[in-house]
C-alpha cells in the first residue's frame, strides 16, 4: 500500500454488498470499484483503497454479535481513514422493538468504531428507497437523529437515488423471480445467462416486455449496476474534498 493512500471502509447490508450483480455480471464494477475509479479521476487526489464489508440480510445487531471483530478489529492492513455505515432496512424488519433497539445498537456501533478507529471520519448514510415510502422516511429520520446525537455527518444516499426513481421507478433495480413462475411457453425465450439457480434474473429492462405481467417481476428493489453507479457517485462526490484535505495532512502540506 502506498503510504500516501487513503483507506475507505463501507459497512452495511445487501444494498452495500450487491451479491446478485457480483454473481450475474462479475465483469461489472461493484460499489467499491465504482467509488475507487471515480475518485481516481479526481485531480490531485491520492490513490484510495475501498473495502466493502457489506453483507446480505445484515443488521447492526448481527454485525456486533457475529462479525465485528473480524471485519473491523482484525481487518488486515492499516486502519481506515473514512467509514461509511448504511443500515436500517433489515433492522426495521427484524428488531422486536425497532424504535428503541435501532438507536441503541447504532450508538453501540458508533462507540466501538470510535474506540477502534479513532482517526477515522465516520459518516452515516440514509437508506435507499427500498421499504414502503413512509417506512423509509421513518428509518431515515431515525438515522439523522442518531447522527445528530452522536455529532456525526450524514450522507444522503437516498436523495439522488430517489430523484432518478421519480422518473422511472424500476430503472435502478434488478428483476428476480423463480423460473417456475414463468409460463412454460415463455421460458424458451429467456436467455440462458438470465437463469441463475432456478431464478430468472435481469439486471436491467431487457426482459420487461416478456415478463412484466408476471407477479413480482418488479418486486425486488435491490440496486442493479446502474444503481451502484448512483450510490458510488454520491459517495465519491462527498469524499473527494475530504480525501484531498486528509491527504494534505498526511503530507504535512
Amino acid at each position: 500500500r502506498d503510504p500516501m493512500s487513503i483507506r475507505i471502509l463501507l459497512m452495511g447490508d445487501s444494498t452495500v454488498w450487491g451479491s446478485v450483480p457480483r454473481q450475474v455480471a462479475p465483469c461489472l464494477d461493484p460499489l467499491e470499484e465504482v467509488v475507487r475509479k471515480r475518485l481516481a479521476c479526481g485531480p490531485d487526489l491520492p490513490p484510495v483503497e475501498v473495502i466493502n464489508r457489506g453483507q446480505d440480510n445484515d443488521t447492526i445487531q448481527r454485525l456486533l454479535a457475529e462479525r465485528y471483530e473480524q471485519d473491523i478489529t482484525r481487518l488486515p492492513g492499516p486502519p481506515a481513514d473514512f467509514v461509511f455505515v448504511r443500515y436500517g432496512i433489515n433492522d426495521q424488519c427484524y428488531l422486536a422493538d425497532w424504535t428503541v433497539d435501532f438507536p441503541r445498537t447504532y450508538h453501540e456501533l458508533i462507540g466501538r468504531l470510535r474506540r477502534d478507529l479513532p482517526r477515522a471520519l465516520i459518516t452515516l448514510e440514509t437508506i435507499i428507497p427500498y421499504l414502503a415510502p413512509p417506512v423509509t422516511r421513518e428509518v431515515n429520520d431515525a438515522i439523522r437523529r442518531i447522527a445528530a446525537d452522536a455529532g456525526l455527518p450524514v450522507l444522503d444516499t437516498h436523495g439522488p437515488y430517489a430523484a432518478i426513481l421519480a422518473d422511472d421507478p424500476n430503472r435502478l433495480s434488478y428483476r428476480r423471480i423463480p423460473l417456475d413462475t414463468v409460463p412454460a411457453a415463455r421460458r424458451e425465450r429467456i436467455p440462458t445467462d438470465c437463469i441463475v439457480d432456478a431464478n430468472v434474473i435481469a439486471l436491467d429492462s431487457r426482459l420487461d416486455l416478456l415478463l412484466k405481467d408476471i407477479p413480482d417481476w418488479y418486486a425486488d428493489r435491490h440496486p442493479n449496476p446502474e444503481g451502484y453507479q448512483v450510490i458510488g457517485a454520491a459517495l465519491a462526490g462527498y469524499l473527494a474534498p475530504l480525501v484531498c484535505r486528509r491527504s494534505s495532512k498526511i503530507r504535512g502540506v
